[in-house]
């Protein structure tokens, strides 16, 4: 294909450019431009790349060979599909299980704080504590402030089951856990 003396050619990085440089008859200078030229003006190939002249059970062996690849390739697909499915449904049971122990960590330390005021806490708090944070109530009775004057007296955090918590901000801005 010549247009206005130039023939295209992909060059050694892989770009498509024109040449200005051919010789009579419209051919490329080198070996590589002249190789490529011809592979594009090859007669031998339509536009589907498939060769133009083939007898009809060759072509018949070739599709069935082709659907049987992609057959294949979709069952690879749907396969990958169904395990990747199965990992995010895992992932989120993974995530409400971390949720719920990050609920119950956070009613053991505001439990903890409430011990660690000297405040009135009720025993099914301290089981709850106990439970779930055994370190954690050992700290918070060690570090127990006896001298409280006005401790509070406070509600469960934790329901008669112990294990969900009653919807009140936890606030653990006046605990020093040095």
């Amino acid at each position: 294909m010549v247009i206005g003396g130039n023939i295209p050619f992909v060059n050694i990085q892989g770009k498509v450019q024109t040449t200005p440089g051919t010789r009579s008859a419209g051919k490329p200078v080198n070996a590589l431009a002249r190789a490529q030229a011809n592979a594009v003006n090859d007669d031998a190939f339509n536009s589907h790349n498939q060769p133009k002249s083939t007898s009809g059970s060759q072509t018949n062996t070739k599709s069935i060979a082709d659907n049987l690849k992609a057959l294949k390739d979709m069952s690879n697909r749907i396969d990958h599909f169904n395990i990747t499915r199965q990992q995010h449904a895992d992932q989120a049971q993974n995530a409400k299980e971390a949720a719920a122990h990050d609920r119950k960590m956070r009613i053991a330390f505001e439990i903890a704080a409430r011990i660690m005021r000297g405040d009135n806490v009720p025993q099914s708090d301290k089981d709850f504590l106990l439970e779930h944070s055994p370190g954690l109530f050992k700290l918070a009775m060690s570090a127990r402030n006896h001298n409280n004057e006005n401790p509070e007296d406070h509600d469960a955090l934790a329901n008669e089951e112990g294990k969900s918590f009653t919807g009140r901000p936890l606030n653990l801005q006046h605990v020093n856990l040095i």
